[in-house]
Protein backbone atom coordinates (compact mmCIF):
# COMPACT_ATOMS: atom_id res chain seq x y z
CA UNK A 1 0.00 0.00 0.00
CA UNK A 2 1.46 3.34 -0.96
CA UNK A 3 1.70 6.26 1.37
CA UNK A 4 -0.15 9.42 0.45
CA UNK A 5 2.86 11.70 0.17
CA UNK A 6 0.70 14.80 -0.02
CA UNK A 7 -1.55 14.24 2.97
CA UNK A 8 -0.14 11.91 5.53
CA UNK A 9 0.96 11.79 9.14
CA UNK A 10 3.35 9.43 10.67
CA UNK A 11 1.83 7.43 13.32
CA UNK A 12 2.55 8.10 16.92
CA UNK A 13 3.83 4.63 16.93
CA UNK A 14 5.27 2.08 14.52
CA UNK A 15 2.47 -0.14 13.18
CA UNK A 16 3.59 -3.54 12.02
CA UNK A 17 2.51 -5.46 8.95
CA UNK A 18 2.64 -9.13 9.90
CA UNK A 19 2.63 -11.98 7.46
CA UNK A 20 1.75 -15.49 8.44
CA UNK A 21 2.50 -18.69 6.60
CA UNK A 22 -0.63 -20.79 6.62
CA UNK A 23 -0.95 -24.52 6.08
CA UNK A 24 -3.84 -26.23 4.34
CA UNK A 25 -5.59 -28.92 6.33
CA UNK A 26 -8.71 -31.03 6.07
CA UNK A 27 -9.31 -33.32 3.13
CA UNK A 28 -12.20 -34.99 1.39
CA UNK A 29 -12.85 -36.29 -2.11
CA UNK A 30 -13.41 -33.25 -4.33
CA UNK A 31 -12.92 -33.34 -8.07
CA UNK A 32 -12.24 -30.42 -10.35
CA UNK A 33 -15.52 -28.84 -11.42
CA UNK A 34 -15.06 -27.25 -14.81
CA UNK A 35 -18.53 -25.88 -15.44
CA UNK A 36 -20.06 -25.91 -18.93
CA UNK A 37 -16.76 -25.42 -20.78
CA UNK A 38 -14.21 -28.13 -19.95
CA UNK A 39 -10.58 -27.08 -19.74
CA UNK A 40 -7.65 -28.86 -21.33
CA UNK A 41 -6.34 -31.55 -18.99
CA UNK A 42 -3.95 -30.18 -16.41
CA UNK A 43 -2.33 -31.48 -13.27
CA UNK A 44 -4.41 -30.78 -10.18
CA UNK A 45 -2.43 -28.91 -7.55
CA UNK A 46 -3.47 -28.46 -3.93
CA UNK A 47 -3.84 -24.82 -2.92
CA UNK A 48 -2.33 -23.31 0.21
CA UNK A 49 -3.03 -19.77 1.44
CA UNK A 50 -1.22 -17.21 3.53
CA UNK A 51 -2.66 -13.96 4.81
CA UNK A 52 -1.31 -10.58 5.81
CA UNK A 53 -3.39 -8.17 7.83
CA UNK A 54 -2.95 -4.56 8.82
CA UNK A 55 -2.77 -3.69 12.50
CA UNK A 56 -4.96 -0.92 13.93
CA UNK A 57 -5.25 0.92 17.22
CA UNK A 58 -7.77 0.75 20.05
CA UNK A 59 -10.61 3.19 19.48
CA UNK A 60 -12.65 5.27 21.90
CA UNK A 61 -16.12 5.87 20.47
CA UNK A 62 -18.93 4.51 18.35
CA UNK A 63 -17.99 0.94 19.42
CA UNK A 64 -15.88 0.27 16.36
CA UNK A 65 -15.07 -3.41 16.09
CA UNK A 66 -11.44 -3.11 15.14
CA UNK A 67 -9.08 -5.76 13.81
CA UNK A 68 -5.83 -6.03 15.75
CA UNK A 69 -3.96 -8.81 14.03
CA UNK A 70 -4.02 -12.55 13.49
CA UNK A 71 -2.88 -13.10 17.05
CA UNK A 72 -5.71 -15.38 18.20
CA UNK A 73 -6.29 -19.02 17.45
CA UNK A 74 -9.23 -19.01 15.01
CA UNK A 75 -10.34 -16.76 12.12
CA UNK A 76 -12.94 -17.25 9.41
CA UNK A 77 -13.11 -15.53 6.01
CA UNK A 78 -15.65 -15.28 3.26
CA UNK A 79 -14.00 -16.59 0.10
CA UNK A 80 -14.74 -17.25 -3.54
CA UNK A 81 -12.28 -19.07 -5.85
CA UNK A 82 -13.30 -19.15 -9.52
CA UNK A 83 -11.77 -19.18 -12.98
CA UNK A 84 -10.34 -15.83 -13.95
CA UNK A 85 -11.57 -16.01 -17.53
CA UNK A 86 -15.26 -16.80 -17.04
CA UNK A 87 -15.94 -16.83 -13.30
CA UNK A 88 -17.03 -20.48 -13.26
CA UNK A 89 -16.31 -22.62 -10.23
CA UNK A 90 -13.08 -24.63 -10.27
CA UNK A 91 -14.67 -27.26 -8.02
CA UNK A 92 -18.12 -27.74 -6.59
CA UNK A 93 -18.83 -24.97 -4.06
CA UNK A 94 -15.69 -22.95 -4.75
CA UNK A 95 -17.63 -19.76 -5.56
CA UNK A 96 -19.04 -19.38 -2.04
CA UNK A 97 -17.04 -20.74 0.86
CA UNK A 98 -16.20 -20.02 4.46
CA UNK A 99 -12.47 -20.47 5.00
CA UNK A 100 -11.25 -20.95 8.58
CA UNK A 101 -7.72 -20.91 9.86
CA UNK A 102 -7.08 -22.41 13.31
CA UNK A 103 -4.19 -23.28 15.56
CA UNK A 104 -3.91 -24.84 19.00
CA UNK A 105 -1.92 -21.99 20.50
CA UNK A 106 -0.05 -18.85 19.47
CA UNK A 107 3.13 -20.76 18.61
CA UNK A 108 1.49 -23.56 16.60
CA UNK A 109 1.19 -23.54 12.77
CA UNK A 110 -2.06 -22.52 11.16
CA UNK A 111 -4.40 -25.13 9.66
CA UNK A 112 -7.00 -24.21 7.07
CA UNK A 113 -10.40 -25.78 6.43
CA UNK A 114 -13.15 -24.86 3.96
CA UNK A 115 -16.94 -25.18 3.99
CA UNK A 116 -19.20 -25.03 0.93
CA UNK A 117 -21.82 -22.53 2.10
CA UNK A 118 -24.55 -24.03 -0.10
CA UNK A 119 -24.24 -27.57 1.28
CA UNK A 120 -22.42 -26.90 4.57
CA UNK A 121 -19.98 -29.67 3.71
CA UNK A 122 -16.20 -29.73 3.79
CA UNK A 123 -14.23 -29.09 0.58
CA UNK A 124 -10.53 -29.03 -0.27
CA UNK A 125 -9.31 -26.36 -2.73
CA UNK A 126 -7.44 -27.59 -5.79
CA UNK A 127 -6.67 -25.75 -9.01
CA UNK A 128 -5.59 -26.59 -12.54
CA UNK A 129 -1.87 -26.02 -12.88
CA UNK A 130 -1.04 -23.16 -15.20
CA UNK A 131 -4.55 -21.63 -14.95
CA UNK A 132 -5.12 -18.24 -13.34
CA UNK A 133 -7.56 -18.07 -10.43
CA UNK A 134 -9.84 -15.28 -9.26
CA UNK A 135 -9.83 -15.16 -5.45
CA UNK A 136 -12.18 -12.82 -3.60
CA UNK A 137 -11.88 -12.82 0.19
CA UNK A 138 -13.09 -10.60 3.01
CA UNK A 139 -12.97 -10.46 6.80
CA UNK A 140 -14.99 -10.77 8.95
CA UNK A 141 -17.44 -12.99 7.05
CA UNK A 142 -21.10 -12.07 6.76
CA UNK A 143 -23.28 -14.27 9.01
CA UNK A 144 -25.09 -16.94 6.97
CA UNK A 145 -23.00 -16.00 3.93
CA UNK A 146 -24.52 -16.63 0.52
CA UNK A 147 -23.53 -15.93 -3.06
CA UNK A 148 -25.52 -12.70 -2.78
CA UNK A 149 -22.47 -11.18 -1.07
CA UNK A 150 -20.49 -11.44 -4.29
CA UNK A 151 -23.23 -9.82 -6.38
CA UNK A 152 -25.15 -7.60 -3.97
CA UNK A 153 -22.20 -6.75 -1.71
CA UNK A 154 -21.49 -6.86 2.04
CA UNK A 155 -24.20 -4.88 3.85
CA UNK A 156 -23.38 -2.01 6.21
CA UNK A 157 -25.55 0.43 8.15
CA UNK A 158 -23.88 3.39 9.86
CA UNK A 159 -27.04 5.51 9.97
CA UNK A 160 -27.84 4.86 13.65
CA UNK A 161 -26.91 7.56 16.17
CA UNK A 162 -27.54 5.61 19.37
CA UNK A 163 -26.75 2.00 20.26
CA UNK A 164 -23.89 2.28 17.82
CA UNK A 165 -21.77 -0.44 16.32
CA UNK A 166 -19.36 -0.25 13.39
CA UNK A 167 -17.35 -3.21 12.19
CA UNK A 168 -14.10 -2.72 10.35
CA UNK A 169 -13.88 -4.58 7.03
CA UNK A 170 -10.86 -6.04 5.25
CA UNK A 171 -10.93 -7.04 1.61
CA UNK A 172 -8.41 -8.91 -0.50
CA UNK A 173 -6.67 -6.49 -2.86
CA UNK A 174 -5.23 -8.92 -5.43
CA UNK A 175 -8.01 -10.86 -7.13
CA UNK A 176 -6.20 -12.66 -9.97
CA UNK A 177 -3.53 -15.25 -9.17
CA UNK A 178 -1.82 -16.86 -12.16
CA UNK A 179 0.44 -19.76 -11.29
CA UNK A 180 2.81 -21.53 -13.63
CA UNK A 181 3.50 -25.27 -13.80
CA UNK A 182 6.09 -26.45 -11.30
CA UNK A 183 7.23 -29.53 -9.47
CA UNK A 184 5.78 -28.29 -6.18
CA UNK A 185 2.99 -30.45 -4.75
CA UNK A 186 0.95 -27.37 -3.85
CA UNK A 187 0.63 -23.69 -4.67
CA UNK A 188 0.56 -20.97 -2.01
CA UNK A 189 -1.79 -18.07 -2.71
CA UNK A 190 -1.26 -14.83 -0.75
CA UNK A 191 -4.31 -13.05 0.64
CA UNK A 192 -3.40 -9.38 0.97
CA UNK A 193 -6.00 -7.54 2.99
CA UNK A 194 -6.68 -3.82 3.08
CA UNK A 195 -9.03 -1.78 5.23
CA UNK A 196 -12.08 -0.86 3.17
CA UNK A 197 -13.13 2.14 5.27
CA UNK A 198 -11.52 5.44 6.20
CA UNK A 199 -11.09 5.98 9.92
CA UNK A 200 -12.05 9.54 10.94
CA UNK A 201 -11.04 10.94 14.34
CA UNK A 202 -12.37 14.27 15.67
CA UNK A 203 -10.57 15.80 18.67
CA UNK A 204 -12.60 18.71 20.06
CA UNK A 205 -11.70 21.45 22.54
CA UNK A 206 -12.90 25.00 23.12
CA UNK A 207 -10.83 28.14 22.68
CA UNK A 208 -11.21 30.25 25.83
CA UNK A 209 -11.82 29.10 29.40
CA UNK A 210 -14.38 31.75 30.23
CA UNK A 211 -18.11 32.45 29.91
CA UNK A 212 -21.02 29.99 30.25
CA UNK A 213 -20.82 26.26 29.69
CA UNK A 214 -20.93 25.04 26.12
CA UNK A 215 -22.38 21.55 25.81
CA UNK A 216 -21.88 19.22 22.86
CA UNK A 217 -24.92 17.05 22.13
CA UNK A 218 -24.06 15.52 18.74
CA UNK A 219 -21.19 15.12 16.28
CA UNK A 220 -21.42 14.03 12.66
CA UNK A 221 -19.84 14.02 9.23
CA UNK A 222 -22.18 14.90 6.38
CA UNK A 223 -22.48 15.94 2.75
CA UNK A 224 -23.16 19.49 1.65
CA UNK A 225 -22.53 19.87 -2.06
CA UNK A 226 -22.65 16.21 -3.03
CA UNK A 227 -23.49 12.70 -1.91
CA UNK A 228 -20.05 11.31 -1.15
CA UNK A 229 -20.55 10.11 2.42
CA UNK A 230 -22.67 6.95 2.47
CA UNK A 231 -24.25 5.74 5.71
CA UNK A 232 -26.15 2.67 4.49
CA UNK A 233 -25.78 0.20 1.66
CA UNK A 234 -23.33 -2.49 0.60
CA UNK A 235 -19.57 -2.79 0.10
CA UNK A 236 -18.19 -4.54 -2.96
CA UNK A 237 -16.00 -7.41 -1.61
CA UNK A 238 -13.66 -7.07 -4.62
CA UNK A 239 -12.95 -3.33 -4.32
CA UNK A 240 -13.87 -2.44 -0.76
CA UNK A 241 -15.94 0.49 -2.12
CA UNK A 242 -19.62 1.22 -1.62
CA UNK A 243 -21.75 -0.18 -4.42
CA UNK A 244 -24.17 1.86 -6.49
CA UNK A 245 -27.41 2.45 -4.64
CA UNK A 246 -25.83 3.12 -1.24
CA UNK A 247 -27.60 5.88 0.72
CA UNK A 248 -25.90 9.25 1.12
CA UNK A 249 -26.20 10.68 4.59
CA UNK A 250 -24.54 11.63 7.88
CA UNK A 251 -22.46 9.37 10.08
CA UNK A 252 -22.32 10.50 13.69
CA UNK A 253 -23.22 10.08 17.33
CA UNK A 254 -25.68 11.54 19.78
CA UNK A 255 -23.76 12.58 22.89
CA UNK A 256 -25.98 11.66 25.82
CA UNK A 257 -25.59 13.16 28.31
CA UNK A 258 -24.22 16.21 26.54
CA UNK A 259 -20.47 16.71 27.06
CA UNK A 260 -19.10 20.01 28.36
CA UNK A 261 -16.44 21.50 26.07
CA UNK A 262 -13.12 22.25 27.75
CA UNK A 263 -9.89 24.03 26.90
CA UNK A 264 -7.83 21.21 28.41
CA UNK A 265 -9.87 17.99 28.16
CA UNK A 266 -10.05 16.72 24.58
CA UNK A 267 -13.33 15.10 23.51
CA UNK A 268 -12.60 12.38 20.94
CA UNK A 269 -15.11 10.84 18.51
CA UNK A 270 -14.23 8.25 15.89
CA UNK A 271 -16.08 6.93 12.86
CA UNK A 272 -15.60 4.48 10.04
CA UNK A 273 -16.67 6.02 6.72
CA UNK A 274 -17.05 4.16 3.40
CA UNK A 275 -14.12 5.42 1.34
CA UNK A 276 -14.36 7.55 -1.78
CA UNK A 277 -11.90 9.37 -4.04
CA UNK A 278 -13.20 11.39 -6.95
CA UNK A 279 -12.04 14.25 -9.15
CA UNK A 280 -15.49 15.81 -8.71
CA UNK A 281 -15.08 16.26 -4.95
CA UNK A 282 -14.61 19.98 -4.37
CA UNK A 283 -14.18 22.50 -1.59
CA UNK A 284 -17.20 22.47 0.71
CA UNK A 285 -18.72 19.17 -0.45
CA UNK A 286 -18.15 17.65 2.99
CA UNK A 287 -18.66 19.12 6.42
CA UNK A 288 -18.33 18.46 10.14
CA UNK A 289 -21.40 19.28 12.23
CA UNK A 290 -21.27 19.89 15.99
CA UNK A 291 -24.46 20.60 17.92
CA UNK A 292 -23.42 23.03 20.66
CA UNK A 293 -26.05 24.32 23.08
CA UNK A 294 -28.77 23.25 20.65
CA UNK A 295 -27.26 24.99 17.61
CA UNK A 296 -25.63 23.15 14.71
CA UNK A 297 -22.17 24.60 14.12
CA UNK A 298 -20.87 23.75 10.64
CA UNK A 299 -17.35 23.49 9.27
CA UNK A 300 -17.02 22.79 5.58
CA UNK A 301 -13.93 20.87 4.56
CA UNK A 302 -11.83 22.32 1.78
CA UNK A 303 -9.73 19.94 -0.31
CA UNK A 304 -6.78 20.99 1.84
CA UNK A 305 -8.22 18.78 4.60
CA UNK A 306 -8.94 15.74 2.42
CA UNK A 307 -6.82 12.87 1.15
CA UNK A 308 -5.36 13.34 -2.31
CA UNK A 309 -4.79 10.66 -4.94
CA UNK A 310 -1.26 9.92 -6.12
CA UNK A 311 -1.85 11.85 -9.34
CA UNK A 312 -3.25 14.82 -7.42
CA UNK A 313 -6.54 14.83 -9.34
CA UNK A 314 -8.94 13.15 -6.91
CA UNK A 315 -9.89 14.03 -3.33
CA UNK A 316 -11.89 12.42 -0.56
CA UNK A 317 -11.47 9.85 2.21
CA UNK A 318 -8.90 7.32 1.07
CA UNK A 319 -9.12 3.59 1.80
CA UNK A 320 -7.12 2.38 4.75
CA UNK A 321 -6.30 5.89 5.96
CA UNK A 322 -6.87 7.34 9.42
CA UNK A 323 -7.61 11.08 9.27
CA UNK A 324 -7.43 13.01 12.54
CA UNK A 325 -8.93 16.51 12.81
CA UNK A 326 -8.12 18.70 15.80
CA UNK A 327 -11.08 21.06 16.17
CA UNK A 328 -11.34 24.14 18.37
CA UNK A 329 -14.75 25.64 19.09
CA UNK A 330 -14.25 29.37 19.51
CA UNK A 331 -16.72 30.13 22.28
CA UNK A 332 -15.98 33.84 21.97
CA UNK A 333 -16.82 34.12 18.26
CA UNK A 334 -19.18 31.07 18.30
CA UNK A 335 -17.34 29.49 15.41
CA UNK A 336 -15.47 26.28 14.66
CA UNK A 337 -11.98 26.00 13.22
CA UNK A 338 -9.54 23.25 12.35
CA UNK A 339 -6.29 23.95 14.18
CA UNK A 340 -4.45 21.04 12.60
CA UNK A 341 -5.02 17.73 10.90
CA UNK A 342 -3.05 14.68 9.90
CA UNK A 343 -3.52 11.55 7.87
CA UNK A 344 -1.77 8.20 8.09
CA UNK A 345 -1.98 4.80 6.48
CA UNK A 346 -3.17 2.15 8.91
CA UNK A 347 -0.29 -0.21 8.09
CA UNK A 348 3.42 -0.32 7.60
CA UNK A 349 6.17 1.41 9.55
CA UNK A 350 5.57 5.13 9.50
CA UNK A 351 7.28 7.73 11.64
CA UNK A 352 10.30 6.02 13.13
CA UNK A 353 12.73 5.85 10.24
CA UNK A 354 10.88 7.56 7.41
CA UNK A 355 13.51 10.30 7.38
CA UNK A 356 16.86 9.30 8.89
CA UNK A 357 19.44 11.98 9.67
CA UNK A 358 20.77 13.62 6.54
CA UNK A 359 17.88 12.96 4.15
CA UNK A 360 14.78 14.83 3.10
CA UNK A 361 13.89 18.34 4.22
CA UNK A 362 13.97 17.47 7.91
CA UNK A 363 16.10 15.38 10.27
CA UNK A 364 15.04 12.78 12.81
CA UNK A 365 16.60 13.09 16.28
CA UNK A 366 16.15 10.39 18.90
CA UNK A 367 17.03 11.85 22.29
CA UNK A 368 16.69 8.41 23.89
CA UNK A 369 19.95 7.40 22.15
CA UNK A 370 21.98 10.05 23.98
CA UNK A 371 25.20 8.46 25.24
CA UNK A 372 28.49 9.32 26.89
CA UNK A 373 30.76 8.12 24.08
CA UNK A 374 31.86 10.72 21.48
CA UNK A 375 31.10 9.82 17.84
CA UNK A 376 29.40 6.55 18.81
CA UNK A 377 26.16 7.35 16.99
CA UNK A 378 25.89 11.12 16.78
CA UNK A 379 24.03 11.38 20.11
CA UNK A 380 27.01 12.23 22.33
CA UNK A 381 26.09 14.56 25.20
CA UNK A 382 29.07 16.54 26.52
CA UNK A 383 30.76 16.26 29.89
CA UNK A 384 32.82 18.79 31.82
CA UNK A 385 34.86 19.04 35.01
CA UNK A 386 33.00 21.52 37.21
CA UNK A 387 34.72 23.78 39.76
CA UNK A 388 35.62 21.97 42.97
CA UNK A 389 35.51 18.53 41.36
CA UNK A 390 38.17 16.37 39.79
CA UNK A 391 35.60 14.22 37.99
CA UNK A 392 33.84 14.87 34.74
CA UNK A 393 30.05 15.03 34.93
CA UNK A 394 27.23 15.41 32.43
CA UNK A 395 27.14 19.08 31.58
CA UNK A 396 25.00 20.86 30.63
CA UNK A 397 22.30 18.76 32.35
CA UNK A 398 20.17 16.61 30.04
CA UNK A 399 16.42 17.17 29.74
CA UNK A 400 13.79 14.77 30.98
CA UNK A 401 11.33 13.26 28.52
CA UNK A 402 7.65 12.64 28.00
CA UNK A 403 6.60 9.02 27.62
CA UNK A 404 6.60 7.85 24.01
CA UNK A 405 3.09 8.26 22.63
CA UNK A 406 2.24 11.11 25.05
CA UNK A 407 1.72 13.89 22.52
CA UNK A 408 1.15 16.74 24.97
CA UNK A 409 2.43 19.51 22.74
CA UNK A 410 0.27 18.65 19.72
CA UNK A 411 -2.71 20.28 21.44
CA UNK A 412 -0.90 23.50 22.40
CA UNK A 413 -2.76 25.68 19.91
CA UNK A 414 -3.05 28.96 21.83
CA UNK A 415 -1.30 30.59 24.82
CA UNK A 416 -0.88 29.91 28.52
CA UNK A 417 -3.33 32.74 29.25
CA UNK A 418 -5.98 31.04 27.11
CA UNK A 419 -5.30 27.62 28.63
CA UNK A 420 -3.76 26.12 25.51
CA UNK A 421 0.03 26.20 25.97
CA UNK A 422 0.86 24.46 29.23
CA UNK A 423 2.55 26.54 31.93
CA UNK A 424 4.92 29.49 32.04
CA UNK A 425 8.60 28.59 32.45
CA UNK A 426 10.47 31.43 34.11
CA UNK A 427 14.14 32.23 33.69
CA UNK A 428 16.67 30.94 36.19
CA UNK A 429 20.41 31.23 35.73
CA UNK A 430 22.67 28.46 37.00
CA UNK A 431 24.96 29.03 39.96
CA UNK A 432 28.11 30.64 38.46
CA UNK A 433 30.27 28.55 40.78
CA UNK A 434 28.89 25.41 39.12
CA UNK A 435 29.68 26.45 35.56
CA UNK A 436 32.72 25.01 33.77
CA UNK A 437 35.62 27.43 33.38
CA UNK A 438 38.05 28.12 30.56
CA UNK A 439 38.02 25.37 27.95
CA UNK A 440 36.15 22.88 30.09
CA UNK A 441 32.84 22.90 28.27
CA UNK A 442 29.78 24.50 26.74
CA UNK A 443 28.22 27.28 28.78
CA UNK A 444 24.49 28.13 28.80
CA UNK A 445 22.77 30.72 30.97
CA UNK A 446 19.15 31.13 32.14
CA UNK A 447 18.24 27.51 31.33
CA UNK A 448 17.79 25.83 34.73
CA UNK A 449 13.97 25.98 34.75
CA UNK A 450 13.81 24.94 31.11
CA UNK A 451 15.52 21.57 31.51
CA UNK A 452 14.03 21.09 34.99
CA UNK A 453 10.38 22.03 34.47
CA UNK A 454 9.67 21.13 30.84
CA UNK A 455 9.99 17.68 29.28
CA UNK A 456 11.05 17.06 25.70
CA UNK A 457 9.35 14.61 23.37
CA UNK A 458 11.87 11.72 23.04
CA UNK A 459 11.90 11.43 19.22
CA UNK A 460 11.38 14.45 16.98
CA UNK A 461 11.87 15.55 13.42
CA UNK A 462 13.17 19.07 12.84
CA UNK A 463 13.29 21.11 9.64
CA UNK A 464 16.71 21.60 8.10
CA UNK A 465 15.94 25.14 6.99
CA UNK A 466 13.98 28.05 8.43
CA UNK A 467 10.30 28.01 7.53
CA UNK A 468 10.19 31.77 8.02
CA UNK A 469 11.27 33.77 4.97
CA UNK A 470 12.04 36.66 7.30
CA UNK A 471 12.04 37.03 11.09
CA UNK A 472 8.54 37.18 12.61
CA UNK A 473 7.07 38.08 16.01
CA UNK A 474 5.93 35.33 18.35
CA UNK A 475 2.67 37.28 18.72
CA UNK A 476 1.80 40.46 16.85
CA UNK A 477 -0.14 43.53 17.95
CA UNK A 478 -3.42 41.93 16.82
CA UNK A 479 -2.88 38.93 19.06
CA UNK A 480 -2.08 36.59 16.16
CA UNK A 481 0.35 33.80 17.06
CA UNK A 482 2.52 34.33 14.00
CA UNK A 483 5.40 31.95 14.77
CA UNK A 484 3.07 29.14 15.84
CA UNK A 485 0.92 29.61 12.75
CA UNK A 486 3.92 29.21 10.44
CA UNK A 487 4.48 25.71 11.82
CA UNK A 488 0.78 24.85 11.97
CA UNK A 489 0.43 25.62 8.27
CA UNK A 490 3.73 24.01 7.27
CA UNK A 491 3.27 20.60 5.58
CA UNK A 492 6.82 19.46 4.89
CA UNK A 493 7.01 15.78 4.02
CA UNK A 494 3.24 15.75 3.65
CA UNK A 495 2.80 15.96 7.44
CA UNK A 496 0.26 18.29 8.99
CA UNK A 497 1.31 18.24 12.66
CA UNK A 498 4.39 20.44 12.72
CA UNK A 499 4.74 22.78 15.71
CA UNK A 500 7.19 25.18 17.32
CA UNK A 501 9.83 23.30 19.31
CA UNK A 502 9.55 23.56 23.06
CA UNK A 503 12.45 25.36 24.72
CA UNK A 504 13.79 22.14 26.24
CA UNK A 505 13.72 20.46 22.81
CA UNK A 506 15.57 23.18 20.88
CA UNK A 507 18.09 23.43 23.73
CA UNK A 508 18.72 19.66 23.47
CA UNK A 509 19.07 19.83 19.67
CA UNK A 510 21.67 22.57 19.90
CA UNK A 511 23.67 20.80 22.60
CA UNK A 512 23.85 17.78 20.29
CA UNK A 513 24.83 20.00 17.35
CA UNK A 514 27.59 21.62 19.41
CA UNK A 515 28.89 18.27 20.67
CA UNK A 516 28.92 16.15 17.53
CA UNK A 517 31.00 18.04 15.00
CA UNK A 518 29.77 17.71 11.44
CA UNK A 519 27.18 15.00 12.10
CA UNK A 520 24.40 17.60 12.27
CA UNK A 521 25.78 19.98 9.66
CA UNK A 522 22.69 19.39 7.49
CA UNK A 523 20.66 21.33 10.04
CA UNK A 524 22.51 24.39 8.75
CA UNK A 525 22.78 26.18 12.09
CA UNK A 526 26.46 26.74 11.34
CA UNK A 527 25.82 28.81 8.21
CA UNK A 528 27.00 32.40 8.48
CA UNK A 529 23.51 33.76 7.93
CA UNK A 530 22.18 31.68 10.85
CA UNK A 531 24.85 32.49 13.42
CA UNK A 532 23.72 34.50 16.47
CA UNK A 533 20.23 34.76 15.01
CA UNK A 534 17.38 34.25 17.52
CA UNK A 535 14.98 31.36 16.98
CA UNK A 536 11.58 31.12 18.63
CA UNK A 537 10.40 28.25 20.79
CA UNK A 538 6.80 27.54 21.76
CA UNK A 539 7.50 27.95 25.49
CA UNK A 540 6.32 31.12 27.21
CA UNK A 541 8.23 32.87 30.00
CA UNK A 542 5.36 35.17 31.02
CA UNK A 543 2.36 36.92 29.45
CA UNK A 544 4.48 39.09 27.16
CA UNK A 545 7.60 36.94 26.80
CA UNK A 546 8.59 33.66 25.16
CA UNK A 547 11.84 31.73 25.09
CA UNK A 548 14.19 32.33 22.20
CA UNK A 549 17.65 30.94 21.45
CA UNK A 550 20.66 31.92 19.41
CA UNK A 551 23.63 29.79 18.48
CA UNK A 552 27.17 30.48 17.35
CA UNK A 553 29.12 27.32 16.55
CA UNK A 554 32.82 27.75 17.21
CA UNK A 555 35.95 25.64 17.23
CA UNK A 556 35.04 23.17 19.96
CA UNK A 557 32.65 23.40 22.88
CA UNK A 558 34.48 26.15 24.73
CA UNK A 559 34.27 28.36 21.65
CA UNK A 560 30.57 27.65 21.02
CA UNK A 561 28.01 30.11 22.33
CA UNK A 562 24.46 29.00 23.09
CA UNK A 563 22.20 31.73 24.41
CA UNK A 564 18.76 30.90 25.75
CA UNK A 565 16.86 33.93 26.97
CA UNK A 566 13.40 35.50 27.35
CA UNK A 567 12.36 37.65 24.39
CA UNK A 568 9.48 40.09 24.13
CA UNK A 569 6.79 38.43 22.01
CA UNK A 570 6.50 41.42 19.67
CA UNK A 571 10.19 41.26 18.72
CA UNK A 572 11.17 39.12 15.75
CA UNK A 573 12.88 35.77 15.46
CA UNK A 574 13.30 32.93 12.98
CA UNK A 575 11.32 29.69 12.98
CA UNK A 576 12.24 26.02 12.74
CA UNK A 577 9.47 23.46 13.13
CA UNK A 578 9.43 20.06 14.82
CA UNK A 579 6.99 17.17 15.08
CA UNK A 580 6.65 14.12 17.28
CA UNK A 581 8.18 11.26 15.29
CA UNK A 582 6.84 8.22 17.13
Amino acid sequence: MNMDTNNKYTSPRAILLTAFSLLLAGACDNRIYDGPEPDAPAREVSLDFNASIEKTETVQSRNITHIDDFTGTSYSFGMSVTKSDNGNEIFKGSSDMTATMKRTDSSAPWNWSFIDNSTHTSVTPVGSEGKALKVVAYYPPVPSATKDVYTDGIPFDFSARTGLQQTDLLYNTDAIYPFAPSNDPRVTIPLRFRHAYTWIVLNITKYVDKGPEFKLSSVSLDNLGGGWIKNKGAIDPETGLAKDGATAGPIGVTVDPAAVLSTTKVLTYEFLVPSFMDSKVGDGDLLIVLNVNGINELFTLSKLYLNKSDDGKSFGFRQGYKNTYNLVYNNSALSLSIQSWNSEVISGNFGDDVTPPGSGSYMRIDFSKINAVPALNGYYWPTAVLPGSQYATTYPPKPTFLATGTHTYKNYFTTVAYGGNGSYVGAKAPDPSKLPTGDDGLKITDDVNVYTNEEAYPVIQITKEDVSVMPVPWQNENGELVAKELCRKYNGGGFHDWRLPRATELRAVWVLVASNGNIYRDLNFGKDENRNKPYWTGTEVATGEAWGMSFDYGNGLADTKLVISPYEKNTTGSVRCVRDAS
